[in-house]
């Protein structure tokens, strides 16, 4: 029998809810494990470029799908800022597998459930 390995201790804590400004110090740091909205026509087709939408087309409080916040950007085009998120739907969906989100106005709840681990 082997000897299982040991890779320390994972902590986790969760990013005040809505804090942006939080959440961009904590993707710094690595990806953030995050809630969002999905439930929208805008997110389950999306292809390309930012989603944008207000509260009452994407409610930062109705969370039903976990994605992985991997960074942030500013699209020269457009100036808007947007976070980039890894989803689980494959490579097929969006940007080979990515979406980019509005940033400073939790769109879809991006802010509103986000977690970060460390490992000690």
């Amino acid at each position: 029998m082997t000897t299982p390995y040991q890779f320390g201790t994972i902590q986790y804590a969760q990013v005040s809810v809505g804090d942006e400004a939080q959440l961009l110090k904590a993707v710094n740091q690595g990806p953030v494990w995050i809630g969002i909205n999905a439930d929208t026509s805008t997110f389950m087709y999306y292809s390309s470029g930012v989603i944008n939408l207000n509260s009452s087309a994407c409610s930062p409080n109705s969370i039903d799908h976990a994605v992985t916040l991997v960074g942030y950007g500013n699209n020269p085009v457009t100036g808007l800022d947007y976070w980039k998120i890894k989803n689980s739907w494959s490579a097929e969906w969006g940007e080979d597998g990515y979406v980019r989100i509005a940033r400073g106005k939790n769109v879809c709840g991006v802010a509103s459930y986000a977690f970060t681990a460390t490992v000690s």
